[in-house]
């Protein structure tokens, strides 16, 4: 049985308020003064303006309106089956390219030619030009590599060897992107390479994409904070504030959108970020990250520690 449907070409202004609705929206994560619009007029009245000067909706609707279009009919079902068999076509294609790099690796670190190599550092990379596939200056010829600072580099291992494969990836399906290896030794393999414009310490071993594939579970995690009077104290160069701050906005940063996160400080008392916060876990997504790394970076070394029990703790975290 087929089911009949018009192709054309029709934008109404239904549809573009609601889109540009859900822009507002999205955007008051990143500019607060969106936030602070409290009357439903002025909302009004910043859609219409947006509408009409900013997206042109009449200029724009009546250009459509003059596209000519045809009437055909079409088979629904069999259209989603052929579209259901090429997104399938193309998650195996992925699939299969990192199979390939998963065979490679686990060949070469059972051996013990899997160990030594030389390094070829992004920020020293030369000889790349720009790609439109990748949008950047690359080289489609070579891989690079990037350290963390406590990297060894006696352990690293198949990143060399890796290079065939990432090339034949590339070569058996040209819509693939970038490739990468992250060693549990805090370096990480880059295909193609491309040059940074520094050799600051990287470690991918506290990065979203390493720490989801090392634990793939869902996590609920609490970050408890000492900011009493004795975090001022330095270690080094760096006071006992500064390190935990810096320890705990890395442990958010390995953080993925299915963990639950929550941050408590505790000096003469217990306390975290208000608002939704301060009730439960929050789902650790970008903007959740970025208002819980503020708070961190709020805390300030002041009163004296209090002996806050773990029930205190927890309610305030959960």
């Amino acid at each position: 049985m087929q089911s009949a449907r018009t192709v054309g070409v029709h934008i109404s202004q239904q549809m573009v308020r609601c889109v540009v609705i859900a822009l507002l929206v999205l955007s008051t994560w990143s500019f607060p003064v969106f936030a602070a619009i409290t009357s439903s007029d002025r909302i009004s009245s910043l859609i219409a303006n947006l509408a009409s000067d900013g997206l042109r909706l009449d200029t724009l609707q009546s250009e459509f309106d003059g596209l000519a279009y045809d009437t055909t009919t079409i088979d629904g079902p069999a259209t989603l089956d052929e579209l259901a068999l090429k997104l399938s076509q193309k998650f195996q294609t992925i699939k299969g390219a990192v199979l390939k790099l998963k065979s490679v690796v686990e060949s070469e670190l059972a051996s013990a030619s899997g160990r030594g190599g030389s390094l070829t550092e992004c920020c020293r990379k030369t000889g790349v030009t720009y790609d439109s596939r990748f949008g950047s200056e690359i080289d489609v010829n070579s891989q690079c590599e990037r350290l963390s600072g406590s990297a060894d580099s006696s352990y690293y291992n198949v990143g060399p060897r890796l290079l065939d494969i990432f090339k034949r990836n590339l070569a058996e399906n040209p819509t693939l992107k970038w490739q990468v290896f992250g060693s549990e030794h805090g370096l990480i393999t880059l295909y193609p390479s491309f040059k940074t414009s520094d050799c600051s310490s990287y470690d991918p071993r506290f990065r979203p994409f390493y720490a989801a594939a090392a634990v793939p579970e869902p996590r609920d995690i609490v970050i408890v904070i000492d900011h009493s009077g004795s975090m001022s104290d330095h270690v080094g160069s760096s006071s006992r504030m500064e390190l935990a701050k810096q320890a705990a906005k890395t442990v958010l940063d390995t953080l993925n959108p299915k963990d639950n996160v929550g941050v408590v400080g505790f000096s003469s008392s217990a306390s975290g970020r208000r608002g939704c916060y301060s009730h439960s876990l929050a789902e650790a997504t970008e903007a959740n990250i970025a208002e819980l790394k503020s708070y961190v970076d709020d805390l300030s070394a002041a009163g004296n520690a209090a002996c806050v029990t773990h029930f205190q703790l927890l309610v305030v975290a959960v």
